[in-house]
């Protein structure tokens, strides 16, 4: 699998990136003994860790290490089905991941030159497909993508690990303190900014690898007609969570996060869409020093060029 161009280098004996599969492993571990003690080893390591610090981030409800080890492993014998892929997942990532580092390139490519990894890649079980909060990130070895296309992991590794750098300079907001529509308009600019450059760092490498057609967002971004409309949608929620301003949070103002992060994924697709305009129309250096400036100028940039959708 060749993901660099000639001549390149991934850096990485520079950099501080750990690839720690240690929650993968021991998830199987109890899932082919069924030794409970295994569990509690789970919930006290570091990936458990990791992956609160995420659902504190991101949600209202937070369990506690031995709830979230057990809604990710159960039922037992259900999760024990897809032991010999995941298996097979660990194989490939410890070689073309963990191995082969090069693709770390896309990922820095991306990111101000003075950025450094101080974290861990953790390789996980049945937590969302990957997950990010600086200094760490995860990729979840038992997701439905990874297991119909294994070759998946590395791009994700790309977008997950981009994240990583963002999140650096620009933390992760609590979710838990929004209060506002004005509040989830900051979030929704955010995750545009954040999910949009996950999505464009490997775009260059799937365009080489020729993989574009292996994931929903790659698709869309090839699809003029489906772009158009997806910001249109966009803007049209970007707009009315503008317009409310100050009022409190409510049911219909939280119904635009799903339209967003799910479905049509439209902060992902079209966030991506404004990063492809803004390295056209201004090069890479502007794209890359937005992520030290943030969300909202990510947003006004894209707004002042011309939009017209680019071809991939």
């Amino acid at each position: 699998m060749k993901l660099v161009e000639p001549g390149t280098a991934s850096n990485l004996s520079a950099e501080d990136l750990k690839f720690d599969f240690s929650f993968a492993e021991l998830a199987i571990e109890y899932l082919e003994s069924g030794d409970v003690n295994v569990l509690a080893e789970l919930a006290a390591g570091n990936p458990v860790a990791h992956l609160l610090n995420h659902v504190r981030h991101t949600s209202f409800d937070v369990p506690d290490s031995d709830e979230l080890v057990r809604s990710l492993l159960e039922p037992r014998e259900e999760k024990a089905k897809l032991v010999p892929d995941v298996n097979a997942l660990i194989s490939l990532a410890r070689r073309e991941v963990a191995g082969n580092p090069d693709w770390i390139c896309e990922t820095l490519r991306y990111l101000p030159e003075d950025f450094c990894f101080h974290g861990s890649l953790y390789f996980t079980f049945g937590y969302d497909i990957g997950v990010s909060v600086a200094p760490d990130a995860s990729l979840n070895l038992a997701h439905s993508h990874f297991l119909r296309n294994p070759e998946e992991l590395v791009y994700y590794a790309i977008h997950e690990l981009h994240h990583t750098g963002y999140t650096t300079y620009q933390p992760l907001p609590m979710v838990k303190d929004l209060t506002t529509c004005a509040d989830l308009l900051g979030l929704v600019e955010y995750c545009t900014h954040l999910e949009g450059m996950g999505v464009y760092a490997p775009l260059r490498i799937r365009q080489r690898s020729g993989v574009l057609d292996n994931d929903p967002d790659y698709i869309a971004l090839q699809n003029e007609e489906c772009m158009a409309e997806y910001e249109r949608q966009y803007w049209q929620d970007y707009q009315y969570l503008h317009h409310r301003g100050a009022e409190p949070l409510d049911q219909d103002a939280f119904a635009v996060l799903g339209r967003m992060s799910t479905g049509d994924r439209l902060w992902y697709r079209v966030g991506a869409h404004m990063a492809a305009t803004i390295e056209n129309e201004l090069g890479l250096s502007a794209l890359v020093e937005l992520i030290r400036k943030g969300p909202a100028e990510f947003i006004r940039i894209y707004k002042s060029l011309d939009t017209a959708i680019l071809q991939l």
